[in-house]
Formats: C-alpha cells, sequence, structure tokens
C-alpha cells in the first residue's frame, strides 16, 4: 500500500506542483474559519456537504491547487445541468457533476469522481459532455493514491 504525503510539499509534489511556486502558511481567515473547508494541520480530509470519502479526499486536493494557482476556485456539486435524452428528445434529464473548478484563464472545468462506475453514470456524463462542448468535462478515480481519467 502506497503511503499518502504527510507534508504540504509531499502533497504538492504528488499533484505535479513545484513547491518552491507555493508559498505554504496559515490558511487565509475566510478558508480556516469556513465550516467543513480543510486545513492545511488536518491529517485526514474532512466530509462535508455530504460527500463521500472519495470526493473529500479530492477536495482536499482542490485545496492544495487553489492555494498554487492551479485554479482560482472550486465548488461541491454547484451546478445541475437539464439534459436531452438522445434516444427520445425528451427534456428533464438532469445531472450534477460533483466538482465544479474554476481556471484561472477564465475556462471551467466539471469533474465527476467515481469510486465505482455504473452504466446510467457513465451515460449521464457521456450525454452531458456531448451537450455542452463549450465546458471541460473529466471523469476521475483514485488508484494508487493517484488521480486517474476515465473520459
Amino acid at each position: 500500500m502506497k503511503r499518502r504525503p504527510q507534508t504540504v510539499e509531499e502533497q504538492l509534489r504528488a499533484l505535479g506542483v513545484d513547491p518552491s511556486r507555493v508559498t505554504v502558511g496559515p490558511a487565509p481567515a475566510a478558508v480556516a474559519t469556513a465550516p467543513g473547508l480543510p486545513s492545511v494541520a488536518r491529517k485526514a480530509p474532512p466530509r462535508p456537504n455530504g460527500m463521500n470519502k472519495t470526493e473529500a479526499a479530492y477536495a482536499w486536493d482542490l485545496e492544495l491547487l487553489q492555494r498554487a494557482g492551479e485554479i482560482t476556485r472550486w465548488r461541491f456539486e454547484g451546478i445541475t445541468l437539464r439534459l436531452d435524452d438522445p434516444t427520445d428528445g425528451k427534456r428533464g434529464i438532469r445531472y450534477t457533476p460533483d466538482f465544479n473548478l474554476w481556471l484561472p484563464g477564465g475556462g471551467l472545468r466539471l469533474i465527476e469522481i467515481k469510486g465505482f462506475l455504473r452504466e446510467d453514470a457513465k451515460l449521464k456524463f457521456l450525454w452531458a459532455r456531448q451537450q455542452y462542448p463549450e465546458w471541460d468535462f473529466q471523469m476521475l478515480r483514485r488508484e494508487g493514491g493517484q488521480w486517474v481519467r476515465l473520459f
């Protein structure tokens, strides 16, 4: 079993971020006091807002990416999309990606985190990606301590 990085510098390296580009210090007051948000001092990610363990682990990594400037902000289940069913054209299928990431260049990335993949979840994800091509959709799974892109 691979050891989880313990220090902030180790976590940044595991994410592919150069630690020399990041100022590590106490979290800003808005982050430190917000309920459910991770703090650098914690060893295990919290489980805010109904997240499962895998989603909480990804939220932990997002906090590090935000502090490194790789993303400007993120939100858990912040957007729900209404999809047309491609099999019969009816509108009304709803899809809520797990995470919304705002990128420094102004782009939006929608992330779906999966521990296991059911067929209906896969279809909704693919339909959303097809119907909203202007956004970057990614489906990720954690394997061996790393995030692997499924789609």
